[in-house]
């Protein structure tokens, strides 16, 4: 049996025993408190930095804000100055035209991240050592070329001198050569290096433009032999009082036209040439023909100068790609040799299927309009050409129109529109070689309405 003494003894071991316990457990939970505290914060861990800069105890917003602030902002105030030496002109583009920028947040994703995973010990131990040895971490830069290149073909747009071709002018019965003119275009894979290595030197600074030269496609020799009238053609107007307004149109329109060059190939449109048919561009009300009306309209009396336009291309032989007639008659040429014009949805087109470039050369004389075409002659002299009108049928008009009117005295009867039949033409190109007919080619198919007649008769 234990003695008293020795009970004394357990009781006091037991005792220390506890109390050991109770006092390492007291100090482990601090311990593991503190650990906590050090480990499960919601902001970057101490002594991490970005590019030298210190995102120590920042939230994750507060770290890009912080890094935008010193790294892009600034980043994005630089500038690079592209000099067109040809124009005299500067086109400035920032970093952020660029897409020149740090990865702010891929940065500060790694800092917040460090130390994130594993045993919560292991963790610590990282935390703790960053007191000694601080974590660097170097932030990515980048650009996106595809917004470098794009940029760059903004600035090709810009900068673009298009080749201007030679030309030719009539000035008092003689030619006047204007030279042709080189183009220039802006060599962007030429420069590109260049902006690389600005953009990856973070730097701002200028670039001169490097420029590819580009030929004129016609040239001053290519027009020399441009001499010989392959066709002209006159018509004749009113030059009374009454036709002021018109005779005004007319000769807007044949300033218009003069001078004209039309290169192989090209298709000239006589409606791109006058309009737009305003008064801001010099024309009038006069009389027209529209839907078989007669009616004053804007740019009334062009109708002729096309008309002479278009004869004088069937006599240069010249492709005619859109023409269309009058709906009634007109005084200045016979049928099927009309060519009518209707603000942009009916126009004359000529297309230059020669080739050498041809001339347009129109003018007004007293009271006649005059059109020429000037081009290289290559026909065979001995060849002739002449153009005939043939009626294909007459369209008899429809029954006319009878009201009474009071007004007028029983029985009498009052014209107001006179009936006329419509007609069918076609115009032919007679073709000759030393005199004899060898070909007779179909030009156009023409067809003029009918006109309804209205009369009143007295009641």
């Amino acid at each position: 049996m234990l003695s008293k003494k020795s009970i004394n003894k357990i009781f006091i071991f037991v005792i220390s025993i506890i109390l050991v316990c109770i006092l390492s457990f007291l100090f482990i939970k601090k311990s593991y408190s503190k650990i906590t505290r050090v480990v499960d914060i919601d902001k970057i861990y101490e002594n991490i930095f970005v590019n030298d800069i210190n995102v120590s105890l920042l939230s994750i917003e507060e770290a890009e804000k912080k890094l935008d602030d010193k790294l892009n902002k600034n980043n994005f105030k630089k500038v690079i100055i592209f000099i067109d030496n040809k124009k005299n002109n500067e086109y400035r583009f920032n970093f952020k035209d660029f897409d020149a920028k740090y990865d702010v947040k891929r940065a500060v994703k790694k800092a917040f991240n460090y130390a994130r995973t594993g045993k919560i010990l292991d963790r610590y131990e990282k935390i703790i050592k960053l007191k000694k040895n601080p974590l660097k971490i170097n932030i990515e830069y980048s650009y996106d070329l595809d917004f470098v290149k794009k940029k760059l073909n903004e600035i090709k747009k810009l900068s673009f001198i298009e080749p201007v071709n030679a030309r030719l002018m009539r000035d008092n019965n003689r030619f006047i050569m204007i030279s042709d003119k080189n183009g220039f275009f802006f060599d962007v894979e030429k420069n590109l290096p260049e902006v690389e290595n600005l953009l990856k030197d973070k730097s701002s600074g200028k670039i001169e433009l490097i420029f590819k030269e580009i030929e004129a496609e016609y040239k001053n020799k290519d027009l020399e032999n441009i001499k010989d009238i392959l066709g002209g053609f006159s018509t004749n107007f009113n030059v009374s009082s009454k036709n002021k307004n018109r005779n005004i149109n007319i000769s807007n329109a044949v300033s218009k036209i003069n001078n004209i060059m039309i290169y192989p190939g090209e298709v000239f449109s006589l409606c791109k040439i006058l309009e737009p048919y305003s008064y801001e561009n010099g024309y009038l009300k006069a009389i027209s023909i529209i839907n078989g009306k007669i009616s004053d309209d804007l740019a009334g009396g062009i109708c002729q100068v096309s008309t002479t336009l278009y004869n004088t291309a069937l006599h240069a032989e010249l492709e005619i790609i859109e023409r269309q007639n009058h709906s009634r008659k007109v005084s200045y040429v016979d049928y099927a040799f009309d060519a009518t014009m209707a603000n942009n949805y009916i126009d004359l087109k000529i297309k230059n299927n020669l080739e050498s470039a041809i001339l347009i050369e129109s003018y007004i004389n007293k009271n006649n309009i005059f059109v020429n075409i000037y081009g290289q002659e290559t026909r065979n002299k001995s060849r002739k050409i002449k153009f005939i009108n043939e009626l294909i049928e007459t369209v008899q008009p429809p029954i006319e129109q009878i009201t009474k009117d009071s007004n007028i005295k029983k029985d009498n009867r009052l014209i107001i529109i006179r009936a006329q039949p419509g007609y069918v033409y076609k115009l032919y190109k007679l073709i000759y070689n030393n005199n004899n007919l060898i070909d007779k080619k179909l030009i156009n198919t023409s067809f003029y309405n009918p006109i309804r007649g209205v009369i009143k008769i007295g009641e």
